[in-house]
């Protein structure tokens, strides 16, 4: 008995070496996607996606982002006088509402429909560049689940990124090393801001981006692997060929925001885009996120804080090997709830959720050990973090 278990274990074992090999990389699902076919009713991209924008508050002057004529429409504004700057970014929420923070919240954290490896199909049309690059950023993780609109913060978080320049008939795929606190993925803030400070895997300066001329773009992200296409013309007359690949060595696997943004470095910039048909596909196995590890995709893992001890805040790291409805709580020492930090349906692959210290009314949480708790399906995992003042 035990010669025929050990034989059909090795069985599977090489059949899902090589399905792996086979299919990991394969284009799925739909994650999400926006036509902006709603303008009449929702110019300011807050239904069926919401998109995510900055504007005064967050020292970004005159920005535009809203649909015209079935299109998101992008200009850039003044930021903090240094430069201009528009960025639109989204991690396929089905809404966002300002008059209901709590219900936007939790689509946030609930309803996300991001993912890692994927690919992003796309129309652009760059109605106005005379000093900007425009950018697409994908794999922007969301850290800080405590604000009311919690969002990836672009000045901080890394992403990789596909980057076209049409002053320069550039085409680039980057990746921008992230500033997080607590992190070391080694960049500095505002980093997303200069592709000078940028790690670039494949480019290329000989293909000629014109002005006022609808391109296709798909831009393809697995594991460390990247790939870009561009064409014009319908959506059916994608080229055979990939344009760019190229290759992270030692990639992070991690983060679920898309952002769209054009950056110049002229404040005073009112440079233009047009984006339309955005559609996000999931790529490869929905579990495994790093299939050189040849590991079978079950593993659910609830990871040690960090820091521990902390003060005021901490990074709560977990695996989920599916798709599946969680929650992550921390209980006091007698036992007591004092905060739901995830309640919902969430995708496989790493998380990483910010503990700020405080209780489920927003009051600061007293010195003391507490116990933190992640559910997911019939998996179960907690561990013991200290609060110190």
């Amino acid at each position: 008995m035990k010669q025929g278990n050990n034989f059909n274990l090795i069985i599977l074992f090489i059949t899902f070496m090589v399905s792996s090999s086979l299919f990991a990389q394969d284009v799925g699902a739909i994650l999400w996607e926006d036509h902006f076919e709603d303008t009449a009713t929702d110019s300011i991209m807050r239904q069926d996606v919401g998109w995510f924008y900055y504007g005064e508050n967050d020292g970004l002057v005159g920005a535009i982002v809203k649909q015209v004529n079935g299109k998101a429409f992008l200009q850039t504004g003044n930021f903090a006088n240094f430069v201009g700057a528009v960025v639109a970014s989204t991690n396929g929420v089905p809404f966002l509402d300002e008059n209901d923070e709590a219900a936007s919240h939790r689509a946030l954290i609930d309803q996300n429909k991001g993912a890692p490896n994927q690919e992003i199909t796309f129309n652009v049309n760059f109605k106005k560049i005379e000093s900007s690059f425009f950018a697409v950023s994908m794999r922007m993780v969301q850290r800080d689940t405590s604000e009311s609109f919690p969002d990836s913060d672009p000045t901080v978080e890394g992403s990789y990124v596909l980057y076209f320049s049409p002053l320069e008939s550039k085409i680039t795929l980057s990746r921008v090393l992230g500033n997080p606190e607590g992190g070391d993925e080694g960049g500095a803030e505002y980093d997303f801001l200069n592709p000078a400070q940028w790690l670039h895997f494949a480019e290329t300066t000989d293909f000629t981006i014109e002005l006022n001329v609808n391109y296709w773009v798909k831009f393809w992200v697995h594991d460390g692997n990247m790939k870009m296409k561009i064409w014009e013309g319908d959506l059916t007359d994608e080229e055979a060929t990939w344009f760019l690949e190229g290759t992270d060595p030692d990639p992070r696997v991690s983060g679920t925001f898309t952002m769209f943004s054009i950056i110049s470095g002229n404040p005073a910039a009112t440079d233009q885009v047009e984006i339309d048909d955005v559609v996000v596909r999931i790529v490869g196995d929905p579990v495994a996120v790093d299939d050189s590890r040849l590991s079978l995709p079950t593993n659910f893992e609830l990871k040690a804080n960090y820091p521990n001890p902390f003060n005021p805040s901490t990074n709560i790291e977990f695996n989920l090997a599916e798709r599946n409805f969680t929650t992550l709580k921390v209980y006091s020492i007698t036992g007591e709830l004092v905060k739901t930090l995830v309640n919902g349906e969430m995708q496989s692959g790493t998380h990483n959720i910010v503990f700020n210290g405080k209780d489920e009314s927003g009051y600061e949480l007293s010195s003391g050990m507490y116990i933190y708790e992640l559910v997911s399906g019939a998996n179960i995992s907690a561990k013991k973090m200290f609060l110190i003042k």
